[in-house]
């Protein structure tokens, strides 16, 4: 799904254009991007709650919640700011590249632990 999400941010950047078919191509970008973000974000959760004690699993998620939503904040103030001032094409590019640069990582977190007896 992270790699959706880069695939359509790096889209985006490339192919829309500043005509009535760039607006159309835009628009279904947003929408890939809205669900497929959406549906990382879920997956994302999904992933986290199954690693976490379930004893916890209900602060943990608000803790989870809580850091998306900072995240989400501060990545609307950056993606402006970087807007302003390398342009949306590099903004959206900039964007893709840190979601591929996550991927990498997944295997390590995610990985099957042993349960023990």
């Amino acid at each position: 799904m992270l790699a959706m999400v880069a695939l359509s941010l790096a889209l985006l950047a490339t192919l829309v254009t500043a005509n009535l078919g760039g607006l159309i191509m835009a628009i279904v970008l947003v929408v890939l991007y809205g669900v497929t973000y959406g549906a990382a974000q879920t997956i994302t959760f999904a992933l986290c709650m199954g690693v976490t004690d379930t004893r916890i699993a209900a602060s943990m998620f608000a803790i989870l919640m809580a850091f998306t939503n900072v995240g989400q904040g501060i990545g609307l103030a950056m993606g402006g700011a970087l807007s302003d001032f390398a342009g949306f094409r590099w903004t959206f590019i900039a964007f893709a590249a840190v979601c591929v640069l996550v991927l990498p990582f997944l295997p390590a977190v995610f990985k099957k632990q042993e349960k023990s007896s």
